[in-house]
């Protein structure tokens, strides 16, 4: 990437391909007999420019970054083997794309003092230097000749344009002669060498003084490493077809190595079974462990090797850790030479200094070998590890490592201690093999349920079920064991079985006392979660509160992210904007553990921001957080109200059919446990929204009256998607008769959402029914409800009746004109409105600035007050105005100027 503080240079692409130097060209500029001052020959596949495989990705994002790189001085692109280097860099030039004549000379070991220099002074002959200067003669092979580099740099300071020179496999440079000579000719080359270094490792060159001076441009494994859709389309130019979820999942493992997803792409080829190949594909199959081990891990000193393979038993390690594992004292320098030698399979983890991860395909490789070479090293290694993890604050991890390494005692006494964080965020590590499964008599109460963690940790509810029932005869039902239940009924979907666990855990029996600490916040908010889904807002309110200021009281921060979250999801159902905004900041405030679901337990808080967005018209702030609550959701409860916000956002750009298609998708991934009738009857009236949209008016007033028929009482979801579709069919008396009473108070359990809705639609039904006066009485009302909370999406989403209800509005007086006025301009710029046929004569300056006056309630004599006009000057142009507009009078000019879109 560009060093920070670097400006990116942009520049105009000629219209005709950069001089850059071709194959043929540079092999038929090197003729037989051209020889190295040694006597040897000079290779003219060492200044070719390599083929580009036939599976090659244009990578547009790295393209443009080379291109600003050589408008300076020096361009590195450093990664181990594999990452793409020399196909990038080939690839850039076959394309045509660079800027300035490029020259290619692929480094070998021998290239040493006078060699290197023969190739490189052949290079630029080539291409360059014979049409303006002679270059000076190769050094002799034995001596040092001084005079050479100056003649050389003084060749190159004299063409008329920078040359772009790419040396490959420059790691292989041992001389550090070459090396300043390469920095000598930069300094004294006039600008004109653009130098492009391919490597594996950093050179010995000065880059921290361009990196200073923001001369410097570099790519690194992670700006080389394929991006989802990349790896997608490297997979189609390999001829083959992969459904996306396993395209993702193949990414995941390779984390985007060139290489893997290659070696990945032919080992495809050859299976029947894609899905079973991508579950398996790993670092230990044959070619890719092959070439990783000869890539990558051969190179590595000895020492370096020991400790990554004795600590693979770890996902996450740091020299400390390394150190109680091995029993040595170097792992720290260990580890920081593997990060700078393997750049991209040794990872430094952001943010945590010191703390590393080996690349999934490199862990699963050392692993491999640490089970073959050393097997009963591996019990004592995890045994160690859950020593260090327990003694550092990591109890995830020790936990999963005492029970890899039969530590039976160490996990039961982690699990007696930590047993909350555990079961609600799951473990911070993740062992590189299952565990081994405990023997049959192994019963005991914490044993069986650090089993079940785990089981729920890799998302196998059923799994955990067996180690439930171990200890489901134990006599008393305690804490942990309830909280496990709840846990595995919410990862399952299985609300009503959720709930009761919940009331169980929370002790709602008559003598018992409510269980106070995490399992109480851990009940409050399962139970709060399950109450919101099944249409219970006021209990869930109550619950969630309750929940989340007991998490508040004893500083259980993973707790008060849960129920905050998911009290945030509920106020912005409701339509309460301004709380369900601050709920969902403040849970995403809240620090979280390592557990690997604790971020899972933001996703509602992603989901309340993305409804608070859409329904403030702010569709790409919605649309980014419903993403990310996408990515993060987990349990099967918020599936649905993915489904239905993702059916929003799509029907808000303009695509009803999708909208459609999402919905249906969404409600498919429920299953019989988790349906309730609030569920059903939400989807009932969304479809029936989005079907109304999308003109069938018919289909949409079936479902929704089946719906009600099936119901017990009055929904009011269903009775405002039954209005809106009387209302569509132009019904304006049937569609006020359907709506539920929308005015109650607002301390009343109809949600301010629908309260808005059911308004609108009222208010659109008088006008449709000629009554004016209470049509403009409704629609101030509603105002003056939406406005406090900035909603907006319900006014923009109206029909266009809508539109000219709120400008007639306008002319009746209103307290709130900025919200019309941004509505009207949000509704016109949404569906694209031109204006209609301009008046014969175009309005003036000024009288533009009168007819806005025109709106209100002034008078002539007040508009020119304000203006600083006279009266005269003002009632001159009022009757331009009328004139110009074909308007007898004030309100007719005004009504006409709104249908021009000249308000």
């Amino acid at each position: 990437m560009r060093t920070a503080g670097q400006e990116t240079t942009t520049w105009q692409r000629p219209s005709r391909p950069a001089a850059t130097v071709q194959p043929a060209t540079l092999a038929s500029s090197t003729p037989a007999g051209t020889a190295e001052p040694d006597g040897l020959p000079l290779l003219a596949s060492k200044l070719t420019v390599p083929e580009p495989p036939a599976a090659v990705v244009l990578r547009p994002r790295l393209t443009t970054l080379l291109d600003a790189g050589t408008g300076g001085p020096v361009t590195l692109v450093a990664a181990p083997a594999g990452w793409g280097k020399t196909v990038l860099l080939s690839s850039w030039l076959a394309a045509g794309y660079a800027r300035f004549p490029a020259v290619w000379m692929t480094v070998e070991p021998s290239d040493r003092g006078p060699r290197f220099w023969s190739y490189l002074r052949a290079a630029l002959s080539s291409a360059v230097l014979p049409h303006h200067a002679q270059p000076p003669a190769a050094p002799p092979p034995t001596t040092a000749d001084e005079a050479f580099l100056p003649r050389l740099a003084a060749a190159v300071a004299a063409l008329p344009e920078p040359v772009v020179v790419i040396l490959d496999d420059v790691h292989l440079v041992d001389d550090p002669g070459v090396l300043h000579g390469l920095e000598f000719l930069l300094r004294h080359g006039n600008g004109r060498l653009r130098l492009v270094i391919a490597a594996r490792t950093e050179p010995g060159l000065p880059l921290h003084r361009w990196r200073l001076t923001g001369e410097l441009t570099e790519l690194r494994a992670a700006d080389l490493a394929f991006t989802e859709p990349e790896t997608a389309e490297l997979i189609v130019r390999h001829g083959l077809s992969l459904p996306g979820q396993l395209a993702r999942a193949l990414h995941a493992r390779t984390e985007g190595w060139a290489a893997g997803v290659r070696l990945a792409a032919l080992g495809l080829r050859a299976d029947p079974d894609p899905a079973g190949f991508v579950a398996r594909f790993g670092g230990d199959q044959a070619g890719v462990a092959e070439y990783l081990t000869a890539e990558l891990l051969t190179p590595l000193s000895p020492e370096v090797r020991d400790v990554l393979l004795r600590t693979a038993v770890l996902q996450r390690l740091c020299g400390d850790s390394a150190d109680a594992l091995t029993g040595r004292t170097d792992g720290e320098r260990a580890l920081a030479t593997a990060a700078g030698e393997a750049t991209g399979f040794v990872v430094p983890l952001s943010g945590e200094p010191g703390w590393y991860r080996c690349h999934p395909l490199v862990g699963d490789l050392l692993h491999a070998q640490l089970v073959r070479q050393r097997p009963d090293d591996v019990p004592e290694l995890h045994r160690r590890a859950a020593r260090w993890h327990a003694g550092h604050g990591l109890p995830g991890a020790a936990l999963r490592h005492a029970l890899a390494g039969g530590d039976r005692a160490t996990a039961v006494g982690v699990l007696a201690r930590h047993w909350p964080a555990v079961l609600l965020c799951g473990h911070d590590e993740t062992l590189r093999a299952p565990l081994p499964a405990p023997a049959p008599d192994d019963t005991g109460t914490l044993l069986a349920l650090a089993y079940a963690a785990d089981r729920l940790d890799a998302g196998d509810p059923a799994g955990a079920d067996e180690y439930l029932r171990r200890v489901d005869t134990h006599p008393t039902a305690t804490p942990e064991l309830v909280t496990g239940h709840v846990l595995r009924a919410t990862a399952a979907g299985d609300l009503t079985e959720a709930v009761r666990r919940a009331h169980q855990l929370r002790g709602l029996g008559p003598t018992d006392a409510a269980v106070a600490g995490p399992a109480g916040v851990i009940a409050f908010a399962a139970l709060g979660g399950a109450q919101l889904i099944r249409g219970e807002p006021a209990a869930a309110q109550a619950t969630l509160r309750t929940g989340l200021g007991e998490a508040n009281d004893i500083g259980y921060g993973c707790g008060a992210r849960l129920s905050g979250a998911r009290l945030a999801l509920l106020h912005a159902l409701a339509g309460q904007l301004r709380v369900a905004d601050a709920t969902a900041r403040a849970a995403l405030a809240v620090p979280g553990c390592r557990g690997r679901r604790c971020p899972s337990h933001t996703a509602a808080a992603h989901l309340a921001l993305a409804v608070v967005a859409h329904e403030r018209d702010a569709r790409s702030e919605a649309a980014r957080h419903l993403q990310r609550a996408a990515a993060l959701a987990t349990e099967p409860a918020l599936a649905a109200p993915i489904a239905i916000v993702r059916a929003w956002l799509l029907q808000a750009d303009g695509e009803p059919g999708q909208a459609v298609e999402a919905l249906l998708a969404g409600r498919r991934e429920l299953d019989a446990g988790q349906r309730t009738r609030h569920l059903d009857q939400w989807l009932c009236a969304t479809e029936a929204e989005l079907r109304g949209a999308r003109g069938e008016t018919a289909a949409a007033r079936e479902l929704v009256a089946a719906a009600l028929a099936g119901c017990d009482g009055r929904d009011d979801a269903l009775s405002v998607a039954l209005a809106r579709t009387h209302l569509r069919a132009g019904d304006p008396a049937a569609a006020a008769a359907a709506l539920p009473d929308w005015s109650t108070p607002p301390h009343q359990p109809t949600p301010l959402a629908l309260r808005l809705e059911s308004g609108l639609v009222e208010a659109l039904a008088a006008h449709g029914l000629g009554d004016q006066r209470r049509a403009h009485q409704i629609l101030e009302r509603v105002l003056e409800l939406a406005e406090p909370d900035g909603h907006r999406r319900v006014f923009t989403r109206g029909p266009s009746t809508l539109r000219t209800l709120l400008a007639e509005h306008l002319d009746r007086g209103t307290a709130h004109r900025p919200t019309i006025d941004e509505v009207i301009a949000a509704t016109d710029r949404r569906h694209g409105e031109r204006r209609h046929a301009a008046p014969a004569e175009p309005l003036t300056e000024r009288e533009l600035t009168i007819l806005r006056y025109l709106q209100s309630t002034l008078s002539n004599g007040e508009i020119a007050a304000e203006l600083f006009l006279s009266v005269n000057t003002v009632k001159t142009h009022v009757r331009n105005i009328y004139q110009k507009l074909g308007a007898p009078r004030r309100r007719e000019a005004v009504r006409r100027a709104r249908e021009l879109r000249l308000l």
